[in-house]
């Protein structure tokens, strides 16, 4: 090199070892995404017999990466392989508290209610359901994510990962799906 840091002509170089292997992982973790969020998708079509339905229900999954990231944020936890294998597990776990509105505000169209009180009164009924089923899943990743002992390290941000997301998800979800479902529906 020379003193500006220019390799000569006919030279080059590249990152290998555990570099490689990263950026070769995170392709693989993106594209399992991808197919785990169709496959959420095509289920959840098939569950609601709806295209539209599920829409509202993925909107949960950029909630959870909300309170991923804030919670690697505030614990100072690093984006890492086991964390990204946690997110993709995440898609499926956090998408329950959508469908159990949205099947309620099923139930209450089908009985003739209004969009707009459907939705209100599913809200207000699955309240207690999504926090017990919230605080359920945030309690049992609590020793994944606080674990201590042999290996503990790399598997803490799995759970300190999946306590955020899920913990968000949960909370915004109930704010967030009456408030949008509201907006691009047609009220009646």
């Amino acid at each position: 090199m020379d003193e500006k840091g220019y390799m000569p002509p006919g030279y080059e170089y590249s990152f290998a070892g555990v570099t490689e292997i990263m950026k070769e992982a995170q392709l693989e973790f993106a594209e399992a995404g991808i197919v785990a969020i169709i496959l959420v998708i095509l289920t959840l079509a098939a569950i609601l017999e709806s295209f539209k339905q599920p829409w509202f229900i993925l909107v949960t999954i950029p909630l959870a990466l909300i309170g991923v990231f804030w919670a690697l944020s505030v614990t100072s936890q690093s984006l890492s392989m086991f964390v990204l294998m946690g997110i993709v597990m995440m898609t499926g776990i956090v998408v329950n508290n959508a469908i159990l509105l949205m099947d309620q505000l099923n139930t209450h169209i089908k009985e003739g209610v209004p969009r707009h009180k459907a939705m209100v009164s599913a809200a207000t009924e699955r309240f207690r359901p999504i926090v017990m089923v919230t605080v359920a899943a945030v309690l049992g990743m609590m020793p994944l994510a606080f674990g201590q002992g042999i290996g503990a390290e790399m598997r803490n941000g799995v759970g300190i990962a999946s306590v955020g997301g899920i913990l968000v998800s949960g909370i915004m979800t109930l704010i967030v799906m009456p408030i949008l479902y509201d907006l691009f529906t047609c009220k009646s």
